[in-house]
């Protein structure tokens, strides 16, 4: 869920911090967006002139465990 969520808010021209709880589920979660992005631009449903590239750069993945508010 947390990749559609980071997807939908790069597509509206956020920059987005997208955090997994390992390394490998940061990876994989950028990759299925890097896919979903690319469907749709074949599609022609990125903003305009918009490419899959330009809005995967809006999207920095992290891993932790740490949750916010510090615990």
């Amino acid at each position: 869920m947390g990749a559609g969520i980071a997807e939908v808010g790069a597509r509206a021209g956020l920059d987005v911090i997208l955090v997994e709880s390992t390394t490998q589920a940061a990876t994989s979660a950028r990759s299925r967006i890097d896919t979903s992005l690319q469907r749709a631009e074949a599609k022609g449903k990125l903003g305009q002139g918009e490419t899959a590239h330009q809005v995967l750069d809006r999207i920095c993945r992290g891993h932790g465990s740490r949750r916010p508010g510090g615990s």
